[in-house]
């Protein structure tokens, strides 16, 4: 272990979005007709790894490989929490571009691989858990006080082993601004369309997908 991996783990960031579910494919082909025009589109391959004895789920980490137009992300998340119909969740982040067969012990230095070592010997291989595949419509939205949100039109599947799970959903995640105008935004968007909050994040349906101990997947619902 180097001098770069010493010391205190960095900060993490907060990440804070409202995830809505969509009932069904004709709302979701409205809600992707309506962004059209100043939305980009574009898919994206999220990789969920942990230690094969669960090293890092059982110490409330998620960590998340994400393949977007050619580059890789790689991602710590801590448990979250839901208040107010907003999710909240700790994160560290930083690219990655190589295979993630050697994480952790090839991880250039950055938040990640701190986070990592700190929980897990560099020469325990991390193994996939489950699979996203997913197509992203994004577009940016200006609140009244000059405030930005992203809204993100997510369809795709969740995939671990055999197993399929459809994925109908629209996130709002808070940039900055007034966050009583960004929820009133959403909860505009939930009449106009008949959504509602998502009962689980991406993470919790795959963890759900698993044949793991139901105590391992607390607090990961959001």
């Amino acid at each position: 272990m180097s001098a770069l991996d010493s010391g205190p783990l960095p900060e993490p960031s907060l990440e804070e979005e409202i995830r809505l579910a969509v009932p069904d494919e004709t709302t979701l082909q409205r809600i992707l007709e309506a962004w059209s025009p100043q939305s980009v589109d574009r898919s994206y391959r999220d990789c969920y790894l942990d230690h094969p004895a669960f090293g890092l789920l059982k110490q409330r980490l998620a960590v998340r490989l994400r393949s977007l137009s050619g580059a890789r992300r790689i991602e710590i998340k801590g448990g979250g929490v839901q208040r107010a119909g907003v999710w909240q969740r700790p994160e560290w982040s930083q690219e990655w571009p190589e295979a993630w067969s050697r994480i952790p012990e090839e991880l250039p230095p950055g938040p990640v691989r701190r986070c990592l070592l700190a929980h897990l010997p560099a020469d325990q291989p991390l193994i996939e858990l489950f699979t996203c595949e997913v197509t992203r419509r994004s577009a940016p939205i200006t609140l009244d006080d000059g405030g930005s949100v992203m809204l993100c039109i997510d369809q795709g599947e969740i995939r671990a082993g055999e197993k399929r799970v459809r994925i109908r959903e629209v996130e709002l995640e808070w940039l900055s601004g007034s966050r009583d105008l960004w929820q009133a935004w959403m909860r505009a968007l939930r009449e106009r369309y008949g959504l509602v909050p998502a009962a689980a994040s991406k993470f919790a349906v795959g963890l759900a997908m698993l044949p793991l101990p139901e105590a391992w997947r607390h607090g990961f619902e959001y």
